[in-house]
């Protein structure tokens, strides 16, 4: 503006604005340069130039940190993404889907302790439920160990006390799959308990580890330190569940496994158990499993149920809560009380619990419906007619029957006693009665007493009896027929006493059919029918003379020589050459089968 009111010769300065004469190159004023100089120039150009490089830069800088920054916030994402598909699957209980996510997860965030605090749950949790493949079973292990190892914090006594003992669990699950330690699991569970004496899992896996590694082995201390551990795990009331598991698991196999324990030991883990489930039941918890259920009921006797552990059982609880518990194993639970001898132990179980009760009718109803049952073993019966006798102040009359298995001996009427059995022992038992009964009528034909007579009119029917069982009872064809066919060579026996030689001949003919009929299978009764039968025709033919018992004679002791009869010590050549065999002695056969003898 001031330039146009200035005179056509003047102009302002570029500097201080005074007004000059055009033409001047220097202000007279401000002595500022009134033309740009090359120099001047490129510089004012060079600055716009910066200028426009450096906007320039930081639009591509804000573009590149937008980028860096999506891209961030996208992997958070995905990470958080697959920690919650983790979650999921572990509760799930798809464990090895779960811990691939979070192998995955670690891939895009290395470091991020979320990850590594979500496998380090899991990997505890799996191992309390640890189903994989065998082949599998190594790896996966071996990398659980690690997160284990990974997760130690020596400052947190409990959390280390939890570790070691999930460290520990790991090789007794190794143990499982047949693999080998890796780690001395005592010593884990001993720095378990150290650090943290009231730790769930140190107590409950140490406790379950002590019974598992000595199940053959265990003693009454075991199985006290056993019951401590697990009330201590049980005390915080937290994973109630897992740790009644590990201690039903165990517990219940020792209740399988009773047959290896005696006395003392098989009570302690009884009353081990039954407070167990006493407890279970008065807190409400979840009734056990069926195997768990018939472990217990099974331990009150052996596996013919006896009932030997029922008496020493009665004082393991409160007669009112013991019952109660028995009744909580059994409902629901097809334990065959009415067909089977463990289910007779059970209901001589409760009879006994209602009579401690005072329920003395109701034990007597129970007692006697037993004493009628065909499912009961001979202790049991014994028991029961302890019991009845115990109410009534007398024994019931089939205790005092003969039963011809394992009576005692009447030693003031030996011949009735022995006779009775004879007639009336039940073939389809053993019984030691008949084998008392044999031996007694056998040494009466072996000294010739004059009582064979005696013998004679009684064996008949002894005969029968055993003969009519034989065909009855032919699944037990050879323990049978051999019983028959001792009865029939005393029979014979006693014959030849009172001289009746045909008699002879023909119950020993009896006998020999039995015996063949078994077809080799009791060579040692075979060889002394042979025997006695060739002493028998010898015998008719030296008294009656005939060559058919002397072919006979011959011909059953040649048998009876090529079946082993004189290996075998049934007889000797001097007895084949002796007296017996006198009216052979004439026979070319004969004369053959003792040459050179």
């Amino acid at each position: 503006m001031l330039n146009e009111i200035l005179p056509d010769n003047m102009h302002v300065c570029v500097g201080c604005k005074e007004p000059i004469r055009i033409g001047a190159s220097v202000c007279r004023y401000c002595g500022s340069a009134q033309k740009q100089s090359s120099w001047s120039k490129i510089s004012n150009i060079l600055k716009w130039l910066g200028g426009i490089v450096t906007v320039i830069s930081l639009c591509i800088g804000t573009v590149t940190l937008s980028r860096h920054y999506i891209a961030w916030e996208e992997k958070r994402v995905a990470v958080s993404e697959l920690i919650n598909a983790a979650e999921w699957l572990e509760k799930s209980e798809s464990y090895s889907q779960a811990w691939q996510v979070y192998e995955e997860a670690l891939i895009l965030s290395p470091g991020l302790s979320e990850i590594r605090k979500g496998q380090y749950q899991l990997a505890r949790r799996w191992l309390r439920d640890f189903k994989v493949s065998n082949k599998r079973a190594n790896e996966i292990l071996n990398r659980i160990t690690v997160v284990l190892y990974r997760s130690v914090n020596e400052a947190d006594k409990q959390e280390l006390s939890t570790i070691l003992a999930h460290i520990a669990w790991v090789q007794v699950i190794r143990a499982r799959y047949s693999l080998a330690a890796s780690a001395d699991v005592d010593s884990l569970f001993e720095r378990a308990l150290r650090a943290d004496p009231n730790n769930i899992y140190a107590n409950a896996m140490g406790a379950h580890w002590l019974l598992r590694k000595n199940i053959r082995e265990i003693t009454v201390a075991d199985v006290k330190s056993v019951e401590l551990m697990f009330s201590l795990a049980l005390k915080g009331g937290m994973e109630t569940k897992y740790v009644r598991q590990l201690q039903l698991d165990y517990l219940t196999k020792a209740g399988f496994e009773s047959g290896h324990y005696k006395g003392e030991l098989r009570l302690a883990i009884l009353s081990a158990i039954l407070n167990t489930f006493s407890f279970m039941m008065t807190s409400g918890e979840p009734k056990p499993g069926e195997y768990s259920r018939r472990g217990v009921l099974g331990f009150y006797g052996g596996s013919d149920g006896s009932g030997e552990n029922v008496e020493a059982s009665i004082d393991m609880l409160p007669a009112k809560d013991h019952l109660k518990v028995i009744d909580w194993l059994l409902f629901d639970l097809d334990y065959r009380l009415e067909r089977s001898r463990k289910g007779s132990q059970i209901k001589y179980l409760r009879a006994r619990l209602m009579e401690v009760l005072g329920r003395s009718d109701d034990a007597l109803d129970a007692y006697r419906a037993l004493m009628n049952s065909t499912f009961t073993s001979k202790q049991l019966d014994q028991l029961v007619n302890n019991s009845i006798e115990r109410l009534t102040g007398k024994l019931p009359a089939r205790a005092t029957a003969r039963g011809y298995l394992d009576d005692p001996v009447d030693e003031s009427d030996l011949w009735g006693f022995h006779s009775e059995t004879l007639a009336k022992f039940p073939l389809s038992k053993t019984s030691k009665n008949y084998r008392q009964a044999f031996d007694y009528f056998t040494a009466i034909v072996n000294e010739k007493s004059l009582r064979a007579a005696d013998l004679v009119a009684l064996f008949p029917s002894f005969i029968e009896h055993t003969t009519v069982e034989t065909i009855s009872r032919s699944n037990q064809f050879d323990r049978i027929r051999t019983i028959n066919a001792q009865v029939i060579l005393i029979y014979a026996r006693a014959l030849k006493i009172v001289e009746k030689p045909d008699a002879v001949i023909a119950a020993l003919s009896d006998a020999w059919q039995v015996v063949d009929e078994m077809e080799g299978r009791n060579m040692g009764l075979l060889r002394t029918v042979l025997y006695e039968l060739s002493i028998a025709y010898s015998a008719r033919a030296a008294s009656q003379g005939a060559q058919e018992d002397i072919i006979s004679g011959v011909d059953y002791l040649k048998q009876f020589i090529e079946r082993g009869g004189v290996k075998n010590g049934v007889a000797s050549w001097g007895d084949i050459k002796g007296s017996a065999f006198v009216a052979l002695r004439e026979s070319a056969e004969y004369q053959s089968l003792i040459r050179g003898r």
